[in-house]
């Protein structure tokens, strides 16, 4: 609700690509600065208010989809909005080098 407010649209949708699932969480909100959107998948960093977030979530997002072998990024444009894809690989890493393709 902070990004997109009360009239704000939020559209997931999943795809196969390649050998990944991709899942995009897109929305219609206020977007970020190119330098806000920069900063993003930092600690602590945070847009909100003191005392309204403490700047981990996406931090920790991040951690969890690179420790399966993922990735996860974001674009945005300042007053439309912004798309979040988490990339996932059908086969981690470690399966892949048991199977001899890594």
């Amino acid at each position: 609700m902070h990004a997109v407010g009360p009239d704000g649209k939020i559209e997931v949708s999943s795809k196969l690509e390649k050998q990944n699932v991709l899942i995009e969480v897109a929305d219609n909100g206020c977007g970020m600065s190119e330098d806000v959107r920069l900063h993003v998948f930092e600690p602590f960093f945070t847009t909100k208010p003191r005392g309204v977030g403490t700047g981990l979530g996406l931090n920790i997002a991040r951690k969890i989809v690179e420790r399966h072998g993922g990735r996860l990024s974001v674009t945005s444009t300042p007053g439309q909005g912004s798309t979040f894809v988490v990339s996932i690989p059908l086969k981690s890493a470690n399966q892949q080098q048991l199977n001899g393709q890594g």
